[in-house]
């Protein structure tokens, strides 16, 4: 599970698997486990390292670069896409993965 603090709760509330506290965001990240195993392939498990959040995050921000380039990011992209139901979810995954990720590098 990722811990994060934020100001910015409301950038998470696409997400299935959160849960908020007074200015700390719980996000369980295996809800889109399956998504990450087809667009990042790595497999999700409760001691991912550093370097594999790294690099789900970077594999997720380079798929939705490239819809987004071949003018295919429309609702209908998902239907390839198990753990999704909005395009807002898959942004608001890279948003919490690059939060917990620069919270794990001050820390």
């Amino acid at each position: 599970m990722l811990s994060f603090s934020s100001d910015l709760n409301r950038s998470f509330e696409t997400l299935d698997g959160v849960t908020h506290t007074e200015n700390a965001v719980k996000f369980d990240i295996t809800a889109y486990s399956r998504f990450i195993e087809i667009v990042a392939g790595i497999d999700v498990t409760d001691n991912l390292c550093k370097k594999e959040y790294y690099r789900i995050r970077n594999r997720v921000e380079a798929f939705i670069h490239d819809a987004k380039r071949y003018q295919i990011w429309k609702p209908a992209l998902l239907d390839a896409y198990p753990d999704v139901d909005l395009l807002a979810e898959i942004t608001a995954l890279t948003r919490a993965l690059r939060q917990y990720e620069q919270q794990r590098l001050t820390h």
